[in-house]
């Protein structure tokens, strides 16, 4: 088990790529719903060759969120063992109310967004008619029931429900939750002190877990654990002279950079090339954790970072329907108008994620600091006492 560290320093560059994971997942569904395929756009510039290679990097976003996922839990987990501070119940009640405060507000909205695009535009995007141009929209009718939406929020999409409306994002949270579930009922049952009737159980109830999850979001684990293999590593890193730690940090990104060229041009199984996707990024955080940034650069990291979880959540209904009421669904080939009209949308859906944001996501410490007040054991004991006192 890897020794506790002293506390360091925010890690800057990983709230870089957070944020621009979240842009290029916000960027590529964008450019699906304005633009035709690049297939379909002959002769296409560099620059707009750029372009469509940036907006197509979606799902390789995913699996950077899902390192940086792993590297973090892990991170705190193991950080917490190893210092006697860990508690189930304090870990359950941060995971869930840093979810819940962004989730159910977004389901919410995606019913307002999708009422009003059916109401408005009965656009044939919200009964699955678009999915064979656009693989991002639903694929059938959406559902709006309400075992759909108590599945969506308890992470059950794509596992025993569909996703909630038109907020076909959300399949990634789902898978994400559980391995928040599973990796420490893994860690715990392997590398903690419990007893052994103890570890038996933690490890059945992990094993339990992933034969009940469809096997594909099993395999996407491995993906995550990357995370946890870069946290095991990137301690030692650091210790490293600066300058070979520079040295290192380039050569690992020209090599992701490189994955990711390659697996645009070289067609593998999907959970092969994520797993490749993801071993390149887990390569580069280590370094990443270890350099400094300017102050401009982690005022704006920290700025964006800080709302990329509501904006993944939230961006998708509000784009359908902006597509669906101004563009009307037609594609067209690159243009300048169109880039225009791909900016305009594309800063409307930062604002709007960043004022849901400000509501919500920017209050989760205070609710969980409120949460842990109000479900403090000590708490519990005390209110029954008092009763009982007023009682006599």
């Amino acid at each position: 088990m890897r020794m506790s560290t002293p506390a360091r320093r925010s890690y800057v560059w990983l709230d870089v790529a957070r944020a621009l994971a979240a842009m290029i997942v916000l960027g590529g569904h964008l450019r699906a719903f304005i633009f035709n395929d690049s297939s379909a756009s002959a002769h296409l510039g560099a620059g707009w060759k750029a372009f469509y290679f940036v907006t197509s990097m979606q799902h390789q976003a995913v699996v950077v969120f899902f390192v940086l996922s792993g590297f973090l839990i892990s991170k705190t987990i193991s950080e917490q063992s190893v210092a006697g501070t860990w508690s189930w119940r304090k870990y359950a009640v941060k995971r869930l109310s840093r979810l819940w405060i962004v989730l159910i507000p977004a389901l919410m909205l995606t019913v307002v967004w999708d009422q009003l695009g059916m109401r408005l535009t009965g656009s044939a995007l919200y009964h699955g008619g678009l999915n064979a141009i656009n693989h991002s929209t639903p694929i059938g009718p959406l559902s709006f029931t309400l075992t759909t939406f108590v599945g969506n929020l308890f992470f059950l999409q794509n596992v025993r429900v569909p996703t909630f409306g038109t907020d076909t994002p959300l399949w990634s949270l789902a898978i994400e939750f559980w391995y928040y579930v599973v990796f420490p009922l893994f860690f715990f049952a392997f590398a903690g002190e419990e007893t052994l009737p103890k570890r038996v159980g933690l490890l059945a109830a992990a094993v339990a877990i992933c034969w009940w999850l469809i096997p594909a979001q099993c395999m996407l684990g491995l993906v995550w654990l990357l995370g946890y293999a870069a946290y095991l590593v990137e301690a030692h890193f650091a210790e490293l002279p600066r300058l070979l730690r520079i040295g290192y940090a380039i050569a690992t990104a020209m090599l992701f950079f490189l994955v990711l060229i390659l697996s645009k041009t070289i067609k593998l199984d999907d959970t092969i090339q994520d797993c490749i996707t993801g071993i390149a990024f887990a390569v580069l955080v280590v370094p990443l954790c270890s350099l400094d940034a300017g102050a401009v650069v982690t005022r704006i990291a920290t700025s964006f970072a800080a709302f990329s979880y509501t904006l993944y959540v939230v961006h998708f209904p509000f784009l359908a329907f902006l597509t669906c009421t101004f563009t009307h669904n037609v594609r067209v080939a690159p243009s300048s108008s169109g880039l225009v009209v791909f900016g305009a949308l594309f800063a409307a859906a930062v604002a709007y994620a960043y004022v849901v944001s400000l509501i919500f996501e920017r209050n989760t410490p205070v609710l969980q600091a409120w949460l842990m007040q109000s479900l403090s054991p000590l708490r519990i004991v005390r209110r029954p006492i008092k009763t009982a006192l007023r009682a006599e």
